[in-house]
């Protein structure tokens, strides 16, 4: 449970960072808005095995959204850009990719397991 509440904090973290990157207007993520995201990331995952078929490396929330387990609303502050949430684990948690926003400067904010975020260039090899 304690994963979880650092992955809410950490989604919301760049939901924030992401907002006031590109916009004057105030962030709109809210803690709901994180726990719906990785509410509906478990779901299509436990699907997805359930009915058999290949669970992806990541999910965008676009994606999400058109499948209908995603509320819209839940991904309007990722709006515009190409915002990933990750569906399987890593042999490396701490260093493991949550979350990846493809900012509209060229570069990637990704959300790590051990609850940072980072913002790097998308050519970077790290966290691939």
């Amino acid at each position: 449970m304690a994963a979880v509440a650092v992955i809410i904090v950490a989604v919301g973290v760049i939901a924030l960072v992401y907002t006031s990157a590109v916009s004057t207007a105030p962030p709109q993520m809210t803690p709901e808005n994180a726990v719906h995201i990785i509410a509906a990331a478990q779901l299509l995952t436990h699907d997805l095995r359930l009915t058999g078929r290949p669970v992806p490396q990541a999910v965008t929330l676009a994606q999400l959204v058109d499948l209908k387990y995603l509320a819209p609303s839940d991904a309007e502050p990722f709006k515009g850009t190409d915002a990933a949430i990750s569906l399987v684990a890593t042999n490396d948690p701490k260093k493991a990719v949550l979350m990846r926003v493809r900012m509209p400067d060229g570069n990637d904010l990704v959300l790590l397991g051990d609850g940072s975020a980072q913002e790097i260039s998308r050519d970077s090899k790290e966290f691939q």
